[in-house]
């Protein structure tokens, strides 16, 4: 019975007001606070299931990067063409809007990049995978009015952000690669 409890106790969805903490983001790089606890999960041998499941989770995330980049650019470009068929200088407040929209443009093109490598990396096998305990999955409720939430997969010493859909089972899977000097975690559900 006691067994019963402790696998009922992973399949619960648990709902939090506060952001999780320590937190490592998937297909980013390493917080340097949590590497001891990335890297203290049970070596485990790199299968081609894992590498197909790294390939998904690559592919969905590549996906929302174009989307990103090429959304930020697209506004970015139209407010500068509106500025230059009006002819006009762009108001105070639009100098920030139109920095921050570069930005993001390049961090989505910069992780649509690093996640090129990471795969080419994994494919010569140059990469570290480990295995973690599952103990759950957490739900942060950002606003409790238009339901928004952001979902981590407990892993003992931190969390990490996964999809809603995502149903792991006791253990769970995650690969750390180099990517030009800096290692990236995939956590692979």
């Amino acid at each position: 019975m006691e067994n019963f409890d402790y696998m009922l106790k992973r399949c619960v969805t648990v709902d939090t007001d506060e952001m999780p903490g320590p937190c490592q983001g998937n297909c980013e790089e390493i917080n340097p606070d949590l590497r001891e606890y990335i890297f203290g999960g049970e070596p485990n041998e790199f299968t081609e299931w894992h590498r197909e499941a790294l390939k998904n989770l690559i592919l969905r995330n590549n996906i929302k990067n174009i989307i990103i980049a090429a959304g930020m650019s697209m506004l970015f470009l139209s407010l500068i063409v509106t500025f230059i068929i009006k002819r006009t200088m762009p108001e105070w407040w639009t100098i920030p809007i139109l920095f921050a929209l570069l930005i993001f443009a390049i961090i989505g093109g910069y992780d649509l990049y690093a996640n090129s490598i990471a795969l080419k990396e994994a494919d010569k096998g140059n990469l570290f995978c480990f295995k973690y305990e599952f103990y759950g999955k957490l739900r942060y409720v950002i606003d409790h009015e238009d339901n928004s939430c952001l979902y981590y997969a407990n892993l003992g010493d931190f969390f990490v952000m996964i999809s809603s859909m995502a149903e792991p089972g006791p253990y769970i899977f995650g690969v750390v690669i180099n990517v030009k000097g800096a290692e990236h975690f995939y956590l692979l559900v």
